[in-house]
Order: C-alpha cells, then sequence, then structure tokens
C-alpha cells in the first residue's frame, strides 16, 4: 500500500473515532447509569409549550417519559379540553 493509501485510512479511522467520541461526549443525563457511565443512548426532549417529557431513542422511536407512578412527567399543568 502506498503512503498516500495509508494516510487515507489512517485519517478514516481518525474521523470515525471522533465521530464516535462526539457523540459520546457531554454530562450523563439522569436516564444514564451514573455508576458505570454507561449511556441509555437516549436522550430527553422537552415540548416547551406543555413543559411535558419524551424519551427519544437512536432508532428514532419516541414515547412519553413517566414517572414511577405511570404518569407522564410535564413541568406544568396541561389544560384540558
Amino acid at each position: 500500500m502506498s503512503g498516500f493509501a495509508v494516510g487515507m485510512a489512517v485519517g478514516a479511522v481518525l474521523v470515525f473515532a471522533l465521530t464516535v467520541a462526539a457523540k459520546n461526549r457531554g454530562p450523563l443525563d439522569d436516564t444514564d447509569d451514573h455508576a458505570t457511565g454507561t449511556r441509555s443512548n437516549m436522550r430527553v426532549l422537552i415540548d416547551h409549550k406543555t413543559g411535558c417529557q419524551y424519551l427519544l431513542s437512536d432508532g428514532g422511536g419516541l414515547t412519553p417519559r413517566l414517572d414511577a407512578t405511570g404518569k407522564h412527567i410535564c413541568a406544568k399543568e396541561v389544560p384540558h379540553g
């Protein structure tokens, strides 16, 4: 393999490693395992009109975030009707 090809291969590996590192940077949130530092691979999204929270998975799934009693977690009461 030529020096150029080796350089390109090393560059591709470096870009991949930096992309993975960038995805996993930042503080852990309360969906992550703080004891082991393992990420849940979920993001907490907040509807700023209602204050309700949702979980977004890497696969694109979206679900309401529930508390221990099964109630949707919302920062404020949402008027019904």
